[in-house]
């Protein structure tokens, strides 16, 4: 548990870094993007494993974050990637907290 609130923390950080413009949204963008990359690689490997859990776990905070500054097409997008994750076999859990993300923006 220590581990998964570590992370999400960090996650946090470099949301609320582009919040108060200390990084671009082209920065932000090459992480989202290398996350869902490592995300879908480890799907094909193991759906269920920690790795999968934990990079779900950080890109949900992430959103989370930086969606209130976030411009439409910018967060449609992102909100596209989580819908295809969604449709893998994924832990219960993680599933909900992907649908409260595409059922919400």
């Amino acid at each position: 548990v220590k581990n998964k609130k570590t992370k999400e923390g960090y996650s946090q950080f470099i949301g609320e870094l582009y919040n108060n413009s200390m990084i671009k949204y082209s920065t932000l963008e090459i992480n989202i993007n290398s996350f869902f990359e490592v995300l879908e690689q480890e799907i094909g490997i193991n759906s269920k494993s920690d790795n999968v859990e934990y990079l779900i776990i950080c890109l949900c905070k992430l959103f989370l974050t930086i969606v209130k500054k976030l411009d439409k097409p910018n967060s449609r997008i992102i909100v596209g990637k989580f819908k295809i994750i969604q449709k893998h076999d994924l832990i219960k859990r993680l599933k909900f907290k992907i649908m409260d993300i595409t059922d919400k923006y």
